[in-house]
C-alpha cells in the first residue's frame, strides 16, 4: 500500500499543472481550447470520479493526526460515498471500473470510530459488509465498536 501512496499524493499536483496550462492557453487568446482542455483534464483526473475522491480521502484519513483533520477526512469520504451512490444509478460500460465503494464505507466507519461515534461506525461497517462480506477491516471494526465495555 505504501508504494502507491506517492502516486496518489501527486494527483493534486497534476490537476494544478493542468489548470496552469489552461490559464496559459486562455492568456494567449485561445479560450475555447483552454476550456476544452480543463474539461478534458478534469474528466481524466476525476474531479467527480468516486475512486479518485475515495483514494485522496483515504490519504487524508491516514495522515489525520487530530479530530479536526479526521473530520475533514470524514467530509471527503462522505463526498466520495455520494459519488459512488450516484455512479451506481448509472449503467456501467464494459470497461468502466466499479471498485472501491465497500472500502470507502469501511474508511467512513473507521473515521467515525476514531471520532467516538460507535453507532454510526457500526452502521457503515455493516453497509461495507453487505457489499463485500469478506472485508476483514470492516469485520474487525464492527467487532470493536459493538463489543460491550
Amino acid at each position: 500500500m505504501l508504494r502507491w501512496l506517492p502516486l496518489f499524493l501527486l494527483l493534486p499536483v497534476l490537476v494544478a499543472r493542468a489548470e496552469v496550462r489552461a490559464q496559459r492557453l486562455a492568456a494567449a487568446g485561445v479560450a475555447e481550447f483552454a476550456a476544452a482542455y480543463q474539461v478534458w483534464d478534469g474528466a481524466r483526473f476525476g474531479a467527480e470520479n468516486p475512486r479518485v475522491r475515495y483514494l485522496l480521502s483515504a490519504c487524508q484519513f491516514h495522515t489525520a493526526e487530530n479530530p479536526p483533520a479526521q473530520l475533514e477526512a470524514l467530509t471527503s469520504l462522505l463526498a466520495a460515498e455520494k459519488l459512488f451512490v450516484s455512479e451506481a444509478r448509472r449503467p456501467a460500460g464494459p470497461l468502466d471500473p466499479r471498485w472501491g465503494h465497500p472500502t470507502c464505507l469501511t474508511f467512513i466507519g473507521r473515521t467515525y470510530e476514531l471520532l467516538g461515534e460507535r453507532i454510526k461506525a457500526a452502521d457503515y461497517f455493516r453497509q461495507a459488509l453487505a457489499q463485500q462480506p469478506t472485508d476483514h477491516l470492516a469485520k474487525e471494526g464492527l467487532a470493536r465498536v459493538t463489543e460491550r465495555k
